[in-house]
């Protein structure tokens, strides 16, 4: 037996839980790496991080105006994690292009170089010659790995987010707003109308 359509209510809530721990997860993770990248003085990594914290915000921003029962929230959910595809995707094909072995080794922390130099000794190899090669190879490997799985998440969560979008617009059209709003609609409705008959 197939399971139950999710009611178009129970779609809402969970787009706002996937929302909320999808961006505080892109928010905090990126900020922590871009700290890391500027504390060992790599620019190049740390402005990508910023900008992933951007469309991090942005996933955030899109959540808030959801509960303040804006449908253009949806545009901003799928909005960020485009921007996030786009952006981790410029930054592997920068790394890709762009590879400076000697600048990735001085970066590199000195047991990961011992072991590095360890590995390719047991493997027969001349350090110096065969370091840089080995270093342009795990560069491809994680670039690759980036596209992938960036190609994947942020695909399918903008794909999530986008067959949502119906069920969500619906739920915020034809539901009534929160006491609260609802409360503050009418104390504006009500101070308009003082101002309007007053003298």
């Amino acid at each position: 037996m197939q399971p139950p359509p999710i009611l178009p209510d129970r779609s809402l809530k969970r787009v706002l839980a996937i929302a909320r721990g999808d961006g505080w997860s892109v928010v905090i993770i990126a900020s922590l790496g871009g700290f890391c990248s500027l504390v060992t003085g790599s620019w190049f990594a740390t402005g990508a991080s910023v900008l992933v914290v951007l469309a991090g915000a942005g996933e955030l921003h899109g959540r808030r105006l959801l509960l303040n029962r804006e449908p253009r929230g949806l545009r901003w959910l799928i909005g960020a994690q485009m921007c996030l595809l786009v952006v981790i995707w410029a930054y592997a094909a920068c790394r890709w292009w762009f590879f400076d072995p000697a600048a990735l080794w001085m970066e590199l922390p000195a047991p990961a170089r011992a072991e590095i130099d360890r590995q390719l000794l047991t493997a027969g190899m001349q350090v110096e010659l065969d370091r840089p090669l080995f270093l342009q190879v795990m560069n491809a490997l994680v670039c690759l790995l980036l596209l992938i799985l960036t190609f994947f998440y942020q695909g399918g969560m903008a794909l999530y987010y986008t067959l949502k979008r119906r069920a969500v617009t619906e739920v915020l059209k034809t539901q009534p707003p929160p006491l609260s709003q609802r409360a503050q609609t009418i104390s504006h409705k009500k101070a308009e109308e003082a101002t309007k008959w007053s003298p």
